[in-house]
């Protein structure tokens, strides 16, 4: 009787031990996989005045600021798309960002801005459109809160935008833009 009391103790610890470590992998492997998410980037088309969509594989961040930058910094990398045109170059670069009820102002360097210009003089303003509502389509689609985007290059607001395009409370998405 004794033998099978010992019997069934360790068969219920050898049990407990199995779910245990059962429990303990499934918490590891839950925890170690990197979470990730997916956003749609829009970039000028090589051939019409009309964005295409890219979708991009992010890590997934906590704070919609973070998630905000990595987009817009995909943005200034280029695409990856040969139907598409890439309106920023290497020395490109977001120099901060803030988020204000349902507008995000960006401020970009001014290299952002001096390679559209100086890249082709005589398409320049069709450009300059082009690279802000490839930007400004892009932070709205993927953030559904996000109403408008101003712009700023090196904490200055850009004459040209601020009395052609952009109004007070910046740029709004242009959707028929898109394919």
């Amino acid at each position: 009787m004794n033998l099978k009391k010992v019997m069934a103790s360790e068969i219920s610890k050898r049990i407990l031990i199995s779910v245990l470590l059962i429990l303990i992998l499934f918490f590891i492997s839950f925890f170690a996989v990197k979470k990730r998410y997916y956003q749609t980037l829009f970039f000028p088309a090589s051939s019409a005045n009309k964005l295409l969509a890219e979708k991009r594989e992010f890590n997934w961040k906590k704070t919609e600021r973070e998630r905000i930058t990595n987009l817009v910094e995909e943005i200034l990398i280029g695409t990856m798309n040969k139907r598409a045109l890439s309106h920023s170059n290497q020395n490109s670069k977001l120099v901060n960002l803030l988020i204000e009820n349902d507008r995000v102002i960006l401020n970009l360097n001014n290299e952002s801005l001096d390679f559209i210009i100086y890249s082709n003089v005589n398409n320049y303003p069709n450009q300059l459109y082009e690279f802000i509502y490839s930007i400004t389509n892009s932070i709205c689609f993927n953030f559904r809160s996000i109403k408008h985007v101003k712009f700023y290059f090196n904490g200055i607001l850009y004459e040209y935008l601020d009395t052609n395009f952009q109004g007070e409370n910046g740029f709004s998405p242009n959707w028929k833009l898109l394919y």
